[in-house]
């Protein structure tokens, strides 16, 4: 398997080229359990990503999915909210991810 074209990349042009990436994979809905890819306001470096339906399969999927049915009977939230923050010299220095929802 060859490797990505934006492998090569770096900074801005490797986050932008990742986010199309993935945005794409999850049109065709190859992630089935990211709901939403969006940027956080304008900010290419800053990712959200609303996740649901895990694999029932995998260990702790299945108490994911059962925490999600809780959620959402609680408080009308079906999905776990997550923020990623790319540093300007990725991938030298690696990203941080933050629960944003629920807390």
């Amino acid at each position: 398997m060859a490797a990505p074209a934006w492998k090569s990349l770096k900074g801005m042009r490797r986050v932008q080229a990742e986010f199309k990436h993935l945005s794409a994979d999850i049109e065709s809905r190859k992630f089935d359990f990211i709901q939403e890819l969006s940027l956080a306001g304008d900010n290419l470096l800053t990712w959200q990503l609303n996740l649901h339906n895990f694999d029932n399969d995998l260990p702790g999927g299945k108490q994911l999915n059962q925490d999600l049915q809780c959620l959402h009977t609680m408080y009308d939230q079906d999905h776990i909210v997550m923020q990623i923050e790319f540093p300007k010299d990725y991938p030298h220095q690696p990203f941080f991810v933050r629960l944003v929802s629920p807390r």
